[in-house]
């Protein structure tokens, strides 16, 4: 591929952890690898599976956020708006905004909710984005491994505590 263009327009991006925030980054050339973890197995998520999984796009994951809220982040939601109701505000609307530019289509039980926790939305989709506008310059052809000092790797790895990755490392047997 052409390593002139930034990575983002030349190649495929897979995103390895166990943190679900990253599923918002799926795109068509990103992916995200979710590790398996006790029984729950290893799983890739590429656009049609989180779509598939979670009905909407991945960047809506954010608007979700905002509105179902998530504890393990202190994104505190919408109170009473939990995630089927999330989901089907999402599904038929789109995003917070488009959300409450359609506040007179919307049940009003759920009205109140929103209306009354309108700022706490939008505070909780600010808490809710990874920051992707940063200003990162990669070489990738500085990125390519031709040689490096294994025993300084080892040394560092066990000072920082991978010692599992120590076996991972490229010629380490």
């Amino acid at each position: 591929k052409n390593l002139e263009q930034s990575p983002r327009e030349s190649l495929e991006t897979i995103i390895v952890t166990g943190d679900k925030d990253a599923l918002q980054l799926i795109d068509n050339k990103v992916k995200v690898f979710m590790p398996g973890r006790g029984k729950r197995p290893a799983k890739m998520f590429d656009r049609k599976e989180f779509i598939k999984k979670y009905g909407f796009e991945p960047r809506r994951l954010i608007d979700f956020k905002a509105l179902a809220g998530d504890a393990s982040d202190n994104i505190p939601g919408v109170k009473g708006i939990g995630p089927k109701t999330s989901t089907k505000l999402i599904i038929k609307f789109g995003g917070v905004k488009q959300i409450y530019d359609n506040i007179d289509k919307i049940e009003h039980k759920i009205v109140d909710k929103l209306t009354n926790q309108k700022n706490q939305a939008f505070l909780s989709l600010k808490l809710a984005e990874i920051i992707t506008n940063v200003p990162i310059k990669l070489d990738l052809k500085k990125c390519k491994l031709l040689y490096y000092d294994k025993k300084k790797v080892i040394r560092l790895f066990e000072e920082l505590e991978f010692r599992s990755l120590i076996g991972r490392l490229p010629g380490i047997e």
